[in-house]
């Protein structure tokens, strides 16, 4: 069990703990310390308590038997590569409080199928879904402003996406380099199309 005192790690204190399986947080947390269970290939599912507000940055960065996560509808960011490398996440719930998807995310977890960003999201860091290249359905936030640097790149098994009319800028090339993407379409009242899209 983790107590809610705990704000910090000095980068992966768990690290290939391969037999550790089960992991609980005391009530009253409010964050997932950074590199907290980084390289932790037991743990399967993760449930994370309704009074966390931030998952900190590569919280559960390849833990690559995660399959089931549950994010309470607290978590505000999820910050650069909390979920990177869990190759075996084929679908997260992202709640509709999340205003921040971090870089590298969620990088490299090859099995994710499907994301769908509620419309809180107003940011979507550099490379956060880049080589998901089972990623076959993506819905983006109708609140995105800012979409960074090769945020779906690799995702080659994607064939269409719609941008909303909120999209104001990208930090360049975004889709790149998704070989699968024929079909764009732009939400009804857009204004511009950003630059690099």
């Amino acid at each position: 069990e983790i107590p809610k005192s705990l704000k910090s790690t000095n980068d992966g204190p768990f690290r290939d703990c391969d037999g550790l399986k089960e992991v609980t947080f005391e009530q009253g947390t409010t964050e997932v310390a950074s590199n907290l269970f980084s390289y932790c290939p037991g743990i399967e599912e993760i449930t994370i308590p309704d009074t966390v507000t931030v998952i900190e940055y590569g919280a559960f960065n390849n833990c690559k038997n995660l399959c089931k996560v549950d994010i309470p509808s607290s978590v505000t960011e999820i910050e650069r590569d909390a979920f990177s490398k869990c190759v075996n996440l084929e679908r997260i719930l992202i709640p509709d409080s999340v205003t921040l998807i971090g870089d590298s995310a969620f990088c490299e977890c090859v099995n994710l199928v499907e994301i769908v960003l509620p419309d809180s999201v107003k940011e979507i860091g550099n490379y956060a879904f880049e080589d998901c290249s089972n990623l076959s359905s993506v819905t983006l936030s109708k609140g995105v402003t800012s979409i960074g640097y090769r945020a779906f790149c690799n995702c080659d098994s994607l064939t269409e996406i719609e941008i909303p009319k909120s999209l104001k800028s990208t930090n360049g090339d975004p889709f790149r380099d998704c070989d699968g993407l024929k079909e764009v379409t732009f939400e009804k009242g857009t204004t511009e199309v950003a630059s690099n899209l």
